[in-house]
């Protein structure tokens, strides 16, 4: 993912895709964030703010996902170094 805007100390990322094709209802899809600099401030998918705590993330995103999504991560800066994805960002799908 690369930022989308960057104001002052904040970095905003985000990513837009469509639907994983060939989810049946038994699969599970998570969105799975690996590391971070900076402070996580927002984690949204499709405007829906998603629990999150410590690097690494990963959270159920099945029942929220749609035709058309957009995954947004705000990340501030701490100490003036600039905040950043520093790590991968991808769904996982599971049986």
């Amino acid at each position: 993912m690369k930022p989308s805007a960057a104001v002052a100390a904040l970095a905003v990322y985000t990513r837009n895709f469509n639907q994983p094709s060939g989810l049946e209802d038994a699969k599970r899809v998570t969105l799975f964030v690996s590391n971070w600099y900076g402070e996580l401030r927002s984690l949204m998918l499709n405007d829906r703010p998603l629990e999150f705590g410590p690097a690494p993330i990963e959270t159920d995103v099945s029942s929220f996902l749609k035709t058309s999504n957009r995954i947004e991560i705000q990340l501030a800066s701490i100490g003036g170094e600039p905040a950043r994805l520093a790590g991968e960002v991808r769904l996982q799908i599971t049986d």
